[in-house]
């Protein structure tokens, strides 16, 4: 049976929730939305400082650094968070690659009081489908669970192509159909998202789109602004940060888990890109939260 890639949940108040102040993460494969219906909060993404407050929609990638720097005790709103696998086909038919570069700078839209309500009305049905999904699911009623599963995905679809709607407003200039090119990187985003703990080569993904080396990289660097190099190494390091600074592993254990060739390799491949090595950093990290 399939299940749902999508998660929600309400946030309220000072419940236990992914926007709990203090709250620190690494979206890997996952991306989502938070919706804010009332309160405000003060979070950061990838370094920079984003201000929400009512009618605000924040959306996330995957392989993003969040922090929650602040909230309101009467913060009210909805997270969803999703597997960009399951939405990145839609997103490459209907959106230019640098149009999504430019949302993803730019996370935060004000909406207006009528676009908050249809959002609702998306979100609000979606939830109710999935949850008959699972009590059909539970009852063993495959038939039913299998057509009340069609129409959330429609419905998820619907969803994701009004979040569209909301940012285009805010993009620069008209923009031709999606072409090729832009298929392309969306395939290398959604690859990279899978495989970049294990496939530090770029070849590795021009290859799984039999591509030459040169041309790929050519055409990830025209359209993100970055070459391929440079997104492998900054999921790395979002991941690497992550798991020094939140878990209890060692050095070692996230050098494994990255699969660097060794300790070593991986201290000075760190050091190169934030000036300090492993146990350094671990102990910057807990210098600036104390």
């Amino acid at each position: 049976m399939i299940t749902s890639t999508t998660t929600h949940e309400r946030i309220v108040g000072n419940l236990n929730d992914p926007l709990s102040a203090g709250a620190k993460m690494v979206l890997k494969d996952r991306g989502g939305l938070f919706l804010c219906f009332a309160g405000n909060a003060k979070i950061r993404i990838d370094g920079v400082e984003l201000d929400l407050s009512a009618n605000n929609l924040c959306v996330y990638f995957p392989m993003s650094h969040l922090d929650v720097l602040y909230r309101s005790d009467d913060l009210d709103g909805i997270v969803m968070t999703t597997d960009m696998d399951s939405v990145q086909p839609l997103v490459s038919r209907v959106m230019h690659i640098d149009s999504l570069m430019e949302v993803r700078q730019h996370p935060v839209a004000q909406l207006t009081d009528q676009q908050v309500q249809h959002l609702r009305q998306f979100i609000d049905l979606y939830i109710e489908l999935t949850e008959m999904e699972r009590l059909y699911a539970d009852a063993g009623h495959e038939r039913l669970w299998q057509l009340t599963n069609m129409q959330a995905e429609h419905i998820r679809e619907c969803l994701l192509l009004q979040i569209i709607v909301v940012f285009s407003h805010g993009l620069s200039g008209p923009k031709n159909a999606v072409n090729r090119k832009d298929e392309l990187v969306g395939r290398f985003l959604t690859d990279l998202q899978k495989y970049y703990r294990t496939e530090h080569e770029v070849s590795f993904y021009s290859e799984r789109q039999c591509l030459t080396m040169r041309y790929f990289s050519y055409v990830v660097r025209g359209r993100t602004g970055r070459t391929p190099s440079q997104w492998i190494a900054n999921a790395l390091l979002a991941d690497a940060k992550r798991l020094l600074t939140e878990t209890e592993k060692t050095v070692k254990e996230v050098s494994e888990i990255l699969h660097f060739p060794n300790q070593s390799y991986f201290g000075k491949w760190l050091k190169e890109r934030t000036g300090v090595g492993p146990l350094e950093f671990k102990k910057t990290v807990k210098m600036t939260e104390s």
